[in-house]
């Protein structure tokens, strides 16, 4: 046998992983890239006791100890996992999949109440979707989000290939109050770090397709702490680009809560700017509201104006003539809150009752978006940097 044969399987096994780790290798597939990473973390650590077992003592004591602290980080995670997923009371974690008109919403009740911050994931094994499926888990960053502890997660998913296509095969139609059709399932989490968005006076969300469902928790995060008196921002924009304006119904019923919730002393420091690159909008079914703080816009999103805008303290960027004769359907988002997308939505706020609309405070921006926007938000942040404007990327970007 060639001497030192398995010091370079270990270390050929060390490079691949670090190359699998990069973004662009593991997003294409995750279950490829997973079970890839686990097949050569096995043999790295195979090729590491063959090759140093007949070693000295001294190696052979570093090594039993290496193993002995991996096997103990492993039992406390199982622990840890039958922690937050058993109850003597409500049993094991229930999971309801529901079909969505653009992609899937899992519901999850869970047996003891579970603190999740915003940004935060899981991940979840649900063994019953397909014949293979009790050998795969997925992190899914939590869309739903309360003052305290939760009973109840709220996932939203974008079918792709592998588990989550087959998490649509297994999807229901019927709504979430029904009492059918739930899976057992177990997870994991809560996983990641949640970013500290309260210091800032603005906070410009960018979100596009999926990238939704991190922001949301966010975004009621800031509405929760204002009325509360908890957090120093007084305006939030959020911003979301969609391909299709029926895209938009994955996301309509946690949009609708935080609308709602912003309602301290009848005022408001929320505005939504949706931008649909494809579709109509079904004409003659809007009437205009009291609050009027979400707009449609057909089209791409136009970064620069809106930095611009916000900068300036002015809202959202005029738009043209056909935008603002455009109709809209009210099913997307609550009817009392859609506004035709006039020249900007400040000028449409009732005087008095907006909380923003004046320049002055640092301001954030925060983007789950694909490479293409985080490059143009990078690109343009460079020139306010003398306006106390940051950028943060999110954990999770679609």
């Amino acid at each position: 046998m060639p001497k030192n044969l398995y010091a370079v399987i270990a270390g050929s096994c060390l490079g691949l992983l670090m190359l699998l780790s990069v973004p662009v290798s593991r997003k294409p597939s995750y279950e490829f890239f997973l079970r890839t990473h686990q097949v050569l973390a096995l043999a790295c650590a195979y090729a590491l006791w063959r090759h140093l077992s007949p070693k000295s003592l001294i190696v052979r004591i570093c090594l039993y100890i290496s193993t002995g602290m991996f096997g103990l980080t492993s039992l406390l995670q199982v622990c840890s996992i039958l922690y937050r997923n058993v109850s003597f009371q409500r049993g094991f974690p229930r999971a309801r999949v529901t079909k969505m008109r653009s992609g899937i919403k899992v519901t999850i009740m869970v047996p003891s109440r579970l603190q999740i911050e915003p940004g935060q994931y899981i991940n979840l094994w649900i063994p019953s979707i397909s014949f293979w499926s009790f050998l795969q888990s997925h992190p899914f960053v939590v869309a739903s989000f309360a003052d305290g502890e939760q009973t109840t997660l709220e996932l939203l998913i974008g079918p792709q290939k592998g588990l989550t296509s087959k998490y649509l095969r297994n999807s229901i139609n019927i709504p979430d109050s029904a009492s059918g059709d739930l899976r057992f399932a177990l997870f994991s989490g809560p996983h990641g770090v949640s970013a500290p968005l309260a210091d800032f006076e603005t906070v410009l969300l960018v979100a596009s397709g999926l990238g939704i469902a991190t922001q949301l928790p966010y975004l009621r995060h800031l509405i929760r702490g204002y009325n509360n008196f908890q957090v120093g921002t007084r305006r939030i924009h959020l911003v979301w680009q969609l391909d299709s304006l029926e895209d938009g119904a994955l996301a309509q019923d946690l949009l609708n809560q935080a609308l709602k919730e912003d309602t301290l002393d009848h005022g408001y420091i929320l505005c939504i700017s949706v931008y649909y690159a494809s579709g109509d909008a079904k004409p003659g079914l809007l009437k205009e509201g009291q609050h009027r703080r979400v707009s449609l816009h057909p089209g791409l999103m136009n970064l620069a104006d809106l930095l611009r805008a916000e900068v300036a303290g002015v809202g959202s960027p005029a738009t043209s003539r056909e935008e603002q004769e455009h109709s809209f359907d009210e099913k997307m988002l609550v009817q009392e809150e859609l506004v035709g997308t006039g020249p900007n939505v400040s000028a449409e706020l009732d005087p008095g009752q907006a909380r923003a609309g004046k320049k002055g405070g640092r301001m954030l921006v925060t983007v789950s978006a694909p490479n293409d926007i985080r490059d143009k938000l990078r690109e343009l942040l460079r020139t306010y940097l003398d306006e106390s404007v940051s950028l943060l990327e999110l954990e999770y970007q679609p």
